[in-house]
């Protein structure tokens, strides 16, 4: 569809485990995720599950398309597969829950000012096994996302920047006119 579409990158639905019980580890891609939540409780999202269901929704913004968030993806509510991924979304955040909304929240808001992420081109890059870097340009505005999957902080010497360890980061910046 070119790097210019109207296609939706969705982080969930409701016939799939949530992702953040998956990223915490509360599921596992080989267990029948229907079944874990009819017969047990799945328990909120780790630290890590709630890094990774940033990460996703960074991801998510970085690629070309829209970013469509499943509800409550936004807090990282959990669940296994239908029924339990379509819980009463709950509006008393934890303090943890806050955060990511809020994190969220700012990913949403550079998506707006910047065109680079709606109409940009679009580079991949992989310089580690464990780095994604996803770089999006229009005009004169560059945006840059550093994903980390290892658990080692990475400096980035081309960039001046240090991704934190199975987290990401992103920078901005206006270009000069050549």
């Amino acid at each position: 569809y070119g790097h210019h579409h109207l296609m939706g990158n969705i982080s969930g639905n409701q016939d799939k485990p949530r992702f953040s019980s998956m990223a915490s580890g509360h599921l596992s891609m080989s267990e029948d995720s229907k079944l874990a939540g009819w017969t047990r409780e799945i328990p909120e999202p780790t630290e890590r599950g709630y890094r990774k269901m940033a990460a996703m929704h960074a991801f998510n913004i970085a690629v070309p398309g829209i970013p469509i968030l499943y509800y409550g993806d936004e807090i990282a509510l959990h669940g296994g597969n239908d029924p339990d991924n379509r819980k009463m979304m709950p509006f008393d955040f934890s303090p943890r829950q806050q955060e990511l909304f809020i994190r969220i929240a700012q990913l949403n808001e550079t998506r707006s000012q910047f065109m680079a992420l709606n109409y940009g081109s679009t580079t991949v890059f992989q310089p580690e096994p464990h780095l994604l870097i996803i770089v999006r340009k229009y005009m004169q505005q560059e945006v840059r996302f550093f994903f980390n999957n290892s658990n080692e902080d990475r400096y980035l010497q081309e960039w001046d920047i240090t991704v934190p360890a199975d987290d990401f980061t992103s920078q901005t910046e206006i270009l000069e006119r050549e």
